[in-house]
């Protein structure tokens, strides 16, 4: 296979890691103010997330047969940059408040006061959207700590966040190239 063959087949370039936004929403007992906006700036890591499918074994003669299973969710997280208003950092603690307070372990108990949606998109270079997963049900299950250190100069404050939530839906933008010729061999484009 030749380089320019290689290329061919790797459509705009390669989806890049670092060309994403996240939105993440707080549920409305949360006094998060404008901070939800903030996320598409302040958040500097995410991950797509992972699709997984278990497996429901099955024997027969001596033989195991690998059934599909039910699908899992795993868990979700970003980092967030923390600024000097603790905005995010503070709307995070409130909404574990409002699910297992601090002082005696009480909260709310209806499911949808304390769960809310999240988004993470991936950009191509330009900036348009390229695949986006939404996120349902979400609520925090972890707000790290913050490290302080005397050594620790020229750096931006940063926590992370681990999320549980009921389960994603993925939504793909339309390629404009609908197929890939490779070798002299065409390739059928995606499918969206």
């Amino acid at each position: 296979m030749s380089i320019a063959a290689f290329k061919a087949s790797l459509y705009g370039g390669g989806a890049r890691p670092n060309q994403f936004r996240v939105f993440l929403h707080f549920p409305s007992l949360v006094n998060a103010g404008v901070y939800p906006q903030l996320t598409q700036f302040l958040c500097t890591a995410a991950s797509l997330p992972a699709s997984q499918v278990g497996v429901a074994p099955v024997h027969y003669h001596g033989r195991m047969v690998p059934l599909a299973g039910d699908r899992a969710f795993g868990p979700w997280a970003v980092t967030i940059l923390n600024d000097t208003n603790f905005g995010l950092r503070n709307a995070f603690e409130d909404w574990a408040e409002i699910m297992a307070s601090v002082e005696n372990n009480s909260g709310v108990t209806s499911h949808l006061a304390y769960t809310a949606t999240a988004e993470v998109e991936q950009l191509d270079r330009n900036g348009a959207l390229l695949k986006k997963y939404t996120f349902y049900h979400l609520f925090p299950t972890n707000v790290t700590e913050i490290n302080l250190a005397m050594n620790q100069n020229d750096q931006v404050e940063e926590f992370q966040v681990q999320f549980i939530y009921e389960h994603w839906e993925a939504e793909s933008s339309g390629f404009i190239n609908t197929s890939i010729n490779v070798g002299g061999i065409g390739f059928p484009g995606p499918s969206i």
